[in-house]
């Protein structure tokens, strides 16, 4: 493997990113998602060409096609429409990629442009009136049909038409596709050459380990892997995107199973020591910190191999330069909602009933929703399926509701994880019986939503990306 076969192997398939790992694994992806670390990090030699870098072990050499222009993640009005076309042939889908995280209930086009635009997917489709596919080129077997066909109404707004059964209104952005055509192995920066060989044919065996997209299992539920991280900021980051799930953990992981989530949480703790003990410093990384502390339950994707034989490029000595891209933030601790506080009823702000947390309500991560939904709860361990809520006290979209939303939640597992642990205590030595336990779920639960009756969001999540803490 070689940067010039990934790189015209994500060209060849419509894809804007390529990346390298691990001295050959070849990726390719219409945008990236994941922050930017110390170049130092990226050292494996290719395996096709030592001269060249591949990464390294759980990091990505990434690079950037520069034929297509530079999109404005802030407007949809480059998505022009195509027409009505037909979806789920012999051959599969005509735009592969899902948005589940959209509101089936509400959706609207520009919803599912946005989603699509923030995804870096040249096409976008609504289907059925609720739902949005996109991808970077149509399917095989994709043909239109006469527009008439496709007159379901958008769940979201009834002026708009989303398409029908099997049928998909489509629209394509020209600014996300390439300006050139594809024209064989060359990588996307310039290069020079001085020689011009016979072309001979080669073969090229790609293996491609999918990223992981689990990590700590608890029955049921599994967590999304904490973000990768070089220095003691980005340290701080990886304990809240472990910490946000705890609560997820307990909604999700279904009892007796959920009793294991108190262990995730001390996992998450153990992280946090990790980034006051090695960072900054040499070994200050996720993959180290792994190594000390094992996520349990983890298993990594098999990955797949494929070979491909195609006329070989002039050999040449290459220069290239990777590119950065904006990557979807990481949701911190920074509550909105508050955890009540009654001591004489056997919880306090700091200390829930049963030490099972108040799920975290705080700044939407994912732009296309934020847009609308500034505000989100963390409720599982996929942040796209988190339901989102608007500033203000009052209303069943507001942050308000959402800190209902999280009591609900917190009372959910109180009684489901704790108060059924309680089920064989007699109630000696202080332990609280089933009855005990679950009096304690509800007096909290009450509390709760006195606690946050006037909670509205003010001032915090007044930007994307800004105001995750108080």
């Amino acid at each position: 493997m070689t940067v010039e076969i990934c790189t015209a192997f994500s060209k060849g398939n419509d894809y804007q990113y390529a990346g390298l790992e691990y001295y050959g694994e070849c990726f390719c992806g219409a945008s990236v998602n994941g922050p930017q670390v110390n170049e130092s990090f990226c050292s494996d030699p290719c395996a096709g060409d030592t001269s060249e870098i591949c990464g390294g072990t759980d990091y990505v050499s990434v690079y950037q096609d520069p034929t297509y222009p530079v999109e404005n993640n802030s407007t949809i009005s480059d998505y022009k429409p195509l027409g009505c076309y037909t979806d789920l042939t012999d051959t599969g889908r005509t735009l592969p990629w899902q948005q589940s995280q959209l509101n089936a209930s509400s959706m609207t086009v520009e919803s599912c442009l946005f989603a699509c635009k923030d995804g870096g997917y040249a096409f976008a489709g609504v289907e059925f009136g609720q739902q949005c596919f996109c991808g970077v080129v149509l399917g095989n077997s994709t043909s239109k049909v006469d527009l008439s066909e496709c007159n379901t109404p958008c769940t979201g707004n009834s002026s708009e038409s989303c398409g029908d059964a099997a049928l998909l209104n489509l629209y394509v952005a020209a600014d996300i596709e390439s300006t050139e055509p594809c024209t064989g192995g060359t990588p996307p920066p310039s290069s020079t050459t001085s020689s011009t060989p016979t072309p001979t044919l080669c073969t090229s065996t790609v293996t491609v380990s999918s990223t992981p997209k689990y990590e700590y299992n608890c029955g049921e539920w599994c967590s999304t892997p904490i973000p990768p991280f070089t220095n003691p900021e980005l340290c701080t980051s990886a304990v809240g995107a472990c910490t946000v799930q705890v609560a997820s953990c307990f909604l999700n992981a279904g009892f007796p199973a959920s009793l294991r989530c108190f262990e995730f949480g001390a996992w998450c703790d153990k992280i946090s020591t990790y980034c006051s003990s090695f960072c900054p410093g040499n070994s200050c990384s996720a993959l180290s910190c792994k190594s000390k502390y094992p996520p349990q339950g983890y298993q990594s994707p098999t990955p797949t191999i494929s070979t491909s034989v195609f006329t070989c490029s002039p050999t040449s000595k290459t220069t290239s330069t990777s590119s950065t891209t904006s990557c979807v933030p990481v949701p911190t601790t920074g509550n909105v909602c508050k955890q009540p506080n009654s001591p004489t009823k056997g919880y306090t702000s700091s200390s829930p009933v049963g030490n099972i947390p108040l799920p975290v309500l705080t700044c939407n991560n994912l732009y296309s929703d934020y847009v609308q939904h500034p505000f989100k709860l963390y409720t599982s361990s996929d942040t796209t399926q988190c339901k989102s809520y608007i500033p203000g006290s009052s209303g069943s979209s507001s942050v308000c509701q959402g800190c209902k939303d999280a009591c609900d939640s917190q009372y959910s597992s109180c009684t489901t994880t704790y108060a059924q642990s309680c089920k064989g205590n007699s109630g000696s030595g202080g332990q609280d019986t089933y009855s005990s336990a679950t009096t304690k779920c509800t007096d909290q639960w009450t509390d709760c939503y006195a606690a946050n009756s006037g909670v509205s969001g003010s001032g915090r999540c007044g930007s994307w990306n800004s105001g995750w803490s108080k």
